[in-house]
């Protein structure tokens, strides 16, 4: 393997970063995984999951592998070694305030780039609004109203996501082309996004488009990587939806009245 391995810091975000990660997942033998399950991770010094790619222009990943032994094909002759771990819990490792993190599951080295069977996506934790994020935390000011005390008062594991006019043009080709890339990247980034398994496991989608055939066009039932997690949506008229807009009621009066429509929800799913 020769790889360029980098530090966190070196690490280049992108808003084109999942389109580039999409093109690279080429599954070969692809294996099932969800948050609790082992993986292998290519560690450096103290331990830490290594961020690689094989050139500058490619996307930076940690590196996971289903079993043992492949991670050990991979390596052979190279920096690093595996260290086991869980996949939420390598999320956690990659955690932070200022961008979404990247794995690539069961990575290979094909024609100069590192394809691989699987990504999964591990979101930023932004330290002023206290919410794991999807998206840039400049849009989520509004989720300061969600007190994190309460989100663990209830038990909830919450994961959002959200979209705004502001990362839009107002009107015209351009403006549909946006929203049709930010529907696309949010059908490839949902079903590869671990959670942790709470009371309530939830990825929120928040669409304020003031604006209801564009808002609709995201709704629909993704698949997601956990059994144990949903997707709901937050319209721009507050409307609670799941993604065959069957609405869930609530009472906006306190918190306890909007997580607990929530979690009834998803029980009565099961």
């Amino acid at each position: 393997m020769n790889t360029n391995q980098i530090t966190p810091q070196e690490a280049i975000s992108s808003d084109r970063d999942w389109s580039k990660l999409k093109s690279q997942v080429r599954p070969l033998s692809p294996v099932k995984l969800g948050s609790y399950d082992i993986v292998f991770v290519v560690v450096g010094e103290g331990q830490s999951p290594m961020l690689t790619r094989a050139h500058e222009t490619e996307v930076a990943c940690a590196l996971a592998f289903s079993t043992e032994a492949k991670g050990r094909e991979f390596l052979k002759g190279s920096e690093g070694s595996l260290l086991p771990m869980t996949v939420v819990y390598l999320c956690e490792e990659l955690q932070n305030d200022s961008k979404v993190s990247y794995i690539k599951v069961d990575p290979r080295l094909e024609e100069g780039q590192l394809f691989c069977d699987n990504v999964l996506f591990s979101p930023l934790f932004d330290s002023f609004t206290q919410k794991s994020l999807m998206t840039n935390p400049g849009d989520a000011k509004a989720l300061l109203a969600l007190n994190a005390k309460d989100e663990k008062r209830f038990g909830m594991e919450l994961t959002f996501y959200v979209v705004t006019n502001h990362q839009l043009a107002e009107s015209g080709e351009l403006r549909q082309k946006q929203l049709k890339e930010k529907i696309e990247e949010l059908a490839f980034t949902a079903p590869r996004i671990p959670m942790r398994k709470g009371s309530g496991c939830f990825l929120i989608v928040i669409i304020n488009l003031e604006n209801e055939f564009e808002e609709n066009a995201f709704i629909r039932d993704y698949q997601m990587f956990d059994e144990h997690s949903n997707v709901l949506f937050v319209t721009s008229s507050l409307r609670f939806l799941d993604g065959h807009f069957n609405e869930i009621h609530y009472n906006g009066e306190q918190i306890d009245t909007i997580f607990g429509p929530m979690v009834n929800w998803q029980k009565n799913l099961k």
